[in-house]
């Protein structure tokens, strides 16, 4: 096989050598500036994989190739010599896969191949560490194409900086922990190609905003890992859901951490609710209250608003629940019978509502 591969192969390749040379350096930039470094959406994994899949074939091929290639031709010549010793069929796995007439030295022909299969397995390792999610090659092609980030003139806020990221190295048992590919000031990768970040329990508890557009990754690769990692860690969590995109994560991460799960929705029919009405007693509540739910007007039109707002107030207190309200509002002539009946506060709050 490695006789066929420095004789034939050789001079097949020879010919094509300068555009494989080329295509060296040139496939797994290609490749790499195609993929991207950025994180896809969730709904189109299956078509990235394949294309990035189809990618790393394309460039493993021609490097793998222009190696091959190039080692032949610089190598054939030391490969194929001459025996000075008699050969014999001792060792048939030697014989058999440098192959070649008895004349040759397949020993030396078996260690020129053995050098080469080398030599194409640490090129195909250098290629598939640029090519990865996060590797070198597609982190330095990925910021040659988007603009250099400058700090900006005013305020203190920054990207992390290589010294300031000594603090996130160490693992945190309070803390959050991210996998992937980190870059801070300047565009520098930070992590060496570790793959972590690490949050004290102080950092964490100080809150963490993540920003990107639509698809970038920002539940599957920050919410969802930190909403699991502390329901892991066994802390209680208040999740504002508005979208309803994490409900069904949470409810399978509670199968698993043994967390209670009560969900609270307005808009629906099942589940926990809340009296908006219950326990409200004192006038500063059921304003508070009421001038969030009813939005101020200015000029002449702010008597009707406010007059609104006073009524709610004095609903709140006088009924029990949200139901008793909606229904009242139904007969105004009896809602306001029912609220001047008592002399308390619900009364003195709708008295610019029975007076309009």
């Amino acid at each position: 096989m490695f006789y066929w591969l420095f004789t034939e192969g050789r001079a097949a390749l020879s010919g094509c050598l300068a555009p494989l040379l080329c295509l060296i350096p040139l496939a797994p930039v290609i490749a790499a500036a195609l993929m991207g470094a950025s994180i896809r959406r969730t709904d189109r994994e299956k078509q990235s994989t394949r294309r990035d899949l189809a990618l790393r074939l394309f460039a493993h091929a021609f490097v793998s190739l222009g190696i091959l290639a190039l080692y032949l031709t610089l190598m054939g010549d030391f490969a194929i010599r001459r025996a000075t010793l008699f050969q014999t069929d001792s060792n048939g796995f030697i014989a058999a896969v440098a192959g070649g007439p008895p004349t040759v030295s397949r020993m030396r022909l078996f260690m020129a191949g053995l050098l080469g299969c080398m030599a194409l397995c640490v090129a195909n390792v250098a290629v598939h560490e640029g090519l990865r999610q996060g590797g070198w090659l597609r982190e330095r092609v990925d910021r040659l194409r988007r603009p250099a980030v400058r700090r900006g003139s005013l305020g203190s806020s920054h990207f992390c900086t290589m010294r300031e990221y000594i603090r996130y190295r160490r693992p945190d048992r309070e803390g959050v922990s991210f996998l992937g590919a980190f870059w801070g000031e300047n565009r520098w990768r930070l992590d060496y190609g570790t793959g972590t970040f690490h949050l004290s329990g102080e950092d964490a508890a100080r809150g963490i905003l993540t920003l990107g557009g639509a698809g970038s990754g920002k539940t599957q690769g920050v919410i969802l890992p930190v909403i699991g990692d502390r329901m892991l860690a066994g802390h209680s969590l208040v999740v504002a859901d508005p979208q309803g995109e994490i409900r069904d994560h949470v409810i399978r991460f509670a199968q698993v951490t043994g967390h209670l799960v009560a969900i609270h929705d307005p808009t629906s029919s099942a589940g926990p609710r809340y009296n908006l009405a219950a326990d409200i007693t004192s006038v500063s509540d059921a304003r508070a209250i009421a001038d969030v739910l009813v939005p101020s007007a200015h000029g002449d039109n702010r008597f009707w608003t406010d007059s609104a707002a006073a009524l709610l107030a004095a609903c709140l207190i006088r009924f029990d629940t949200l139901g008793d309200i909606y229904n009242a509002l139904n007969d105004i002539k009896a809602l306001a019978d029912t609220l001047a009946a008592g002399k308390d506060d619900a009364s003195l709050l709708a008295n610019a509502f029975i007076a309009s």
